[in-house]
């Protein structure tokens, strides 16, 4: 479309006071592409007046491409005694990405103390190009300002102009200059810290209404590139200490608004003549989760002397206010739909309190309300061997198994009209098992496949989490399968991390026993050689084994044992320790008369991790008395973590293999699966769902009797 094409954002245009005019605001949102290729973005904008609030004149594309409407919605967003604020969000479809400018401008201002009027003149600079360090498309700064903002003279004030950006940019609150101002009034009142963007008023100035003009810019915090779909890029440098025309920002959007100076009070303090904020009000800056279809209620109190006589508030086109008269009191309600999944939006309020005719503002405080997906229903079934999940496909954004995948890709998933389906062994597809000292759990996930090229837009983000719990006090069942399976952990400070148990045939560590083989048999005084390993998303981590023990049983801490290390120290005088890596303990022992006195017997070993270096780690303390170990927990080590594996079995005489042919065939089981211990009176818990953005319901369904 040419720049000189009008863009018609209002899809009505009505006639309005030439001198109500009190302000205006702009974000955008992208929105990806459609199946024709367009790029979608959501333009939300919002005009305030003095009086009664009407449509105002449309935006027009001053620059570039600004592509075609798609639909429009006009709402009354907030009210008061003296201005109104309505918001516009119009849905855009663009064949480019490349960066164009949306301005409106026309007459006049509200008559205010400096210009006594004029014109006013709004600019927008929308670049929806794919940045280099998120791979998705930039994204403005959000803003928003209450209708008016009413001081009193005597009383110096700071106002917090709200600057969130979703990409985690450098914002800059500026004064607008050269096309993106009208009447490009200055202050001498007044002063804007760009770097806070926070407007500070000195006091005593004119009594009246004080226009001001706000360019608010996004500067990313390293060297970005910015790829657009003509195959061209530009690069965005850091905002430098010294301002430079030769840095030029991401975005800008418009912050436009007034303040009227009221006469001076006989008193300051906020909670008297001027209104003050209180509990449960909540605090500036906090972020608020609302789930789609769901209303969100925010809940605002404040006090005054005498009293308070409203409290104002703005937000997303929909939000509705109910204030208590008398209570000083009001709920604020949004419900968000759908298309806001992923997106941020900016809620502010203030309190109102009247003293000589005149109203006066408390604090202005703002909010940042976040979009997480609508609760669908997920149904897991735990089987010995399996999980099988079925999840409404609102949980994945509508996607099917064309687009999702576990976290084995190779791994399939089954879809129809209204839910996803997956059945996932506990050995394949990428499960991990992750213990505790009373459960194991089985997790997968259910992800969205990124497709090579594709733009990503946080709406499409996916990742349902699934699983099954275990308890691992039981019988263990005959159907279970030998299973290799790192035992998983994630603790504050080092993140994830593993444990693998293995056998190996001899102390070269080349060749490990196969599990399908187990159980072990080993002959009397016969060398077992096994290793422990370590697997840490930290670099910097040591593996410590403070003790291992051999139980009749796959519990650790089964009364009857014999003791192979303890407390870091060797207790077997067969054990012989062989050289490793930090993140590895290799050892071997001979195999004991402990063995034969049980059908099976089993290996288990305390472990931990710890930063490498740190004097003050339990891994470095290595061998000591039972009297100087310390449980306490230390900030450079992991919790202590319990791992199992075999089981390990005499070999027996020809003739005393021969007796025992007809007995029934052994259970094969690889206890790094501690869940295994389980399945006779095994109970089984069924499914956590994990957002990455909030908590969710889950659906259970009773297994049958036959697999219980």
């Amino acid at each position: 479309m040419a720049p000189h094409t009008l863009l018609l954002l209002l899809a009505l245009v009505t006639g309005t006071s030439c001198s109500h005019f009190a302000g205006g605001q702009m974000s955008y949102y992208p929105k990806g592409q459609d199946i024709y290729g367009n790029y979608q973005v959501d333009l939300h904008f919002k005009e305030s007046f003095l009086g009664s609030c009407s449509l105002s004149n449309p935006w027009i594309c001053s620059t570039g491409d600004c592509g075609v409407v798609a639909s429009t919605q006009i709402s009354a967003v907030s009210s008061g005694s003296e201005a109104c604020q309505h918001e516009g969000i119009v849905q855009v479809n663009v064949t480019t990405n490349k960066p164009f400018e949306m301005s409106y401008g026309s007459c006049c201002w509200v008559n205010n103390v400096r210009t006594g009027s004029g014109p006013w003149n709004l600019v927008s600079h929308v670049d929806l190009g794919i940045r280099s360090d998120t791979r998705a498309p930039n994204r403005s700064p959000l803003t928003t300002i209450l209708p008016v903002i009413s001081l009193a003279k005597n009383c110096p004030a700071t106002i917090k102009l709200l600057s969130h950006d979703m990409d985690g940019d450098r914002v800059r609150c500026r004064f607008g200059n050269n096309g993106d101002c009208g009447v490009c009034a200055s202050h001498t009142q007044f002063h804007l810290d760009e770097e806070t963007c926070e407007l500070h008023y000195r006091g005593n100035a004119a009594t009246g209404t004080h226009v001001f003009e706000i360019v608010v810019e996004d500067f990313p915090r390293k060297d970005i590139w910015l790829s657009y779909s003509d195959g061209t890029k530009t690069v965005k440098h850091p905002l430098p200490s010294t301002p430079s025309s030769s840095v030029t920002p991401i975005s800008k959007v418009p912050l436009h608004f007034v303040i009227k100076v009221k006469p001076s009070l006989a008193s300051c303090t906020a909670g008297l003549l001027l209104p003050l904020l209180v509990t449960p009000s909540p605090q500036y800056g906090d972020i608020l989760n609302a789930t789609v279809g769901k209303p969100l209620e925010i809940h605002i109190a404040a006090q005054a002397q005498p009293s308070i006589t409203d409290i104002v508030a703005t937000g997303p086109l929909g939000i509705s206010h109910t204030f208590n008269i008398g209570s000083g009191k009001m709920i604020t309600k949004w419900v968000p739909k759908e298309r806001d999944v992923g997106d941020h939006f900016p809620v502010c309020f203030s309190a109102e309190s009247r003293s000589g005719g005149n109203s006066y503002h408390s604090a202005m405080r703002c909010v940042i309300v976040r979009v997480v997906p609508k609760i669908g229903e997920m149904n897991v079934i735990c089987t010995e061997t399996t999980m099988t999940v079925e999840a409404e496909r609102s949980l994945v954004h509508g996607l099917d198994q064309t687009s999702l995948n576990l976290l084995d890709p190779s791994c399939t998933v089954s879809s129809n009209n209204t839910h996803v389906f997956a059945t996932v062994p506990l050995d394949a597809c990428g499960t991990l098992a992750v213990g505790s000292s009373d459960n194991v759990t089985f997790r997968n996930e259910l992800m969205k496949i990124e497709k090579a090229g594709a733009v990503i837009t946080r709406t499409d983000d996916v990742e349902l989490q699934f699983s099954c719990s275990f308890t691992k006090k039981g019988s263990v069942s005959t159907y279970f399968k030998a299973l290799k399976l790192a035992m998983t952990f994630v603790e504050e400070g080092f993140g994830k991390f593993s444990f693998e148990f293995q056998f190996f045939h001899s102390q070269h560590y080349e060749i490990n026993v196969d599990p399908s083989t187990y159980p072990i048999e080993v002959r009397l005084k016969e060398m077992i050689y096994m290793e422990i390993k370590s697997k840490s998303s930290l670099q910097n981590t040591v593996l410590f084994v403070e003790s291992c023990k051999a139980t009749p049983e796959d519990d650790p801490n089964h009364a009857t044992f014999y003791s192979i290390i303890d407390n870091g120290c060797n207790m077997d005088k067969t054990l012989q320790v062989y050289p490793s890596q930090s993140n590895e303990f290799r050892f071997g022992m001979q195999a004991f008369k402990f063995i034969g006195m049980h059908t099976e017997v089993y290996m288990s070993c305390s472990v931990m991790l710890c930063l490498a270096g740190d004097p003050n780690t339990r891994c470095a303390q290595g061998c000591i008395s039972q009297s100087h170990v310390v449980k306490r927990s230390v900030p450079g080590q992991t919790a202590r973590h319990d791992i199992m594996q075999g089981p390990l079995r005499l070999k027996r005489s020809s003739d005393d293999e021969g007796l025992r042919v007809s007995s029934a065939p052994s259970v094969n089981f690889n206890l790094n699966f501690l869940a295994v211990t389980l399945l006779a009176a095994v109970a089984l818990v069924c499914a956590v769902v994990v957002y990455k953005i909030k908590k969710s319901s889950v659906g259970y369904k009773q297994l049958p009797s036959s697999q219980i």
